[in-house]
């Protein structure tokens, strides 16, 4: 007995799949299913009726006696369709969890049960698998947005802890409870460099996490209280125990040194004055480097290419005997008893 017609025809095929077989169906109707071996002599024959009021179907004939030969069946199983392979792949599927590939689809049915697949076959039988152990896909796009949901549900964003990688400066933020490890989250009361990597992430506002004395909601519900004048000191109403109170001015001492006359700048900020140039009245530069100096200005420097090349140096001679290297004090040639004559011209 079986559920459906369609549990009947997977039965039948697995048992000619493992007595290696193959089945032609004779009648197939709403009540009725037959079927044969392929070979018309041989006497093997099952038939099986839906049962009345019901969907339970149940053999009435079942001869399962064989009197062909199989050796030109085998390896050749026309009933194996993709959809048979995916059967039997499924609780192999469902144990591994792991996508079968169809070359190791083609490889098993060849060792098992003696068939030779396509690719093509064994692509579609391992899709069929997919389908009944995992679910179509469409069903699967279908469940993502509920999935989504339950798992922010279960597990909320804000009770993480975010590593945030930073060089050698990383930080620990949690932003449930405001707070990072680098400690200018807590101290500053904004978020820190790490913070806003977290909430870029969480895709949220950056605004939510900052404090409220940073707002300006919180400055205008600061002076949203009206205040009174109090008037003039003359016509105030004071009574006699606060008007004996006095209030000396803070002791002060004068510090050391000529007082300061101009603001200390603040950090960042620049000075205003903007210093031209004395000659073309423009700013950028001074008079030593302006690019375009007045006629009256300009150096005139001669063209080296016109300035003639200086003489040669005049070498002297000695006067005694005109040769060069030496002066008639030096002159090997003079006599020594004229050195003293007053008339010789001496260098």
């Amino acid at each position: 007995m079986f559920e459906s017609k369609k549990c009947l025809k997977r039965a039948l095929q697995y048992y000619a799949l493992n007595e290696d077989f193959e089945i032609c169906v004779t009648r197939s109707s709403m009540t009725r299913y037959e079927a044969g071996c392929k070979d018309p002599k041989c006497k093997f024959q099952i038939r099986a009726v839906k049962m009345e009021g019901g969907n339970y179907w149940i053999v009435q004939i079942f001869e399962e006696d064989h009197s062909c030969t199989i050796d030109a069946l085998h390896n050749h199983y026309s009933q194996a369709s993709a959809w048979l392979i995916g059967e039997m792949l499924s609780p192999k599927l469902a144990v591994s969890g792991r996508s079968l590939k169809p070359k190791e689809i083609m490889t098993d049915m060849q060792v098992e049960h003696g068939l030779a697949l396509n690719y093509t076959k064994a692509w579609k039988a391992k899709e069929h698998a997919e389908n009944n152990v995992f679910g179509p896909p469409d069903l699967s796009y279908q469940l993502l947005p509920a999935y989504c949901h339950e798992l922010k549900r279960v597990n909320p964003v804000d009770n993480v802890n975010f590593n945030v990688k930073d060089g050698e400066k990383d930080g620990l933020v949690n932003l449930s409870e405001k707070t990072c490890t680098c400690k200018e989250f807590q101290n500053d009361l904004l978020p820190c460099s790490h913070a806003l990597a977290a909430i870029r992430f969480c895709k949220k506002k950056f605004v939510d996490f900052c404090s409220d004395f940073y707002k300006t909601s919180t400055w205008l519900e600061s002076y949203s209280g009206l205040i009174f004048p109090v008037g003039h000191p003359s016509e105030w109403n004071t009574p006699a125990e606060v008007r004996s109170e006095v209030v000396l001015p803070p002791e002060w001492r004068a510090q050391a040194g000529r007082p300061r006359k101009m603001r200390v700048p603040s950090a960042g900020e620049h000075g205003s004055k903007i210093r031209y140039c004395t000659i073309c009245k423009k700013s950028g530069h001074n008079r030593q480097n302006c690019p375009n100096p007045p006629a009256d200005h300009q150096v005139n420097i001669p063209d080296p290419q016109t300035v003639p090349p200086p003489p040669p140096p005049q070498r002297r001679k000695c006067k005694s005997c005109k040769q060069e290297g030496h002066n008639i004090r030096t002159c090997p040639t003079r006599p020594y008893d004229n050195l003293t004559d007053p008339n010789n011209d001496v260098e």
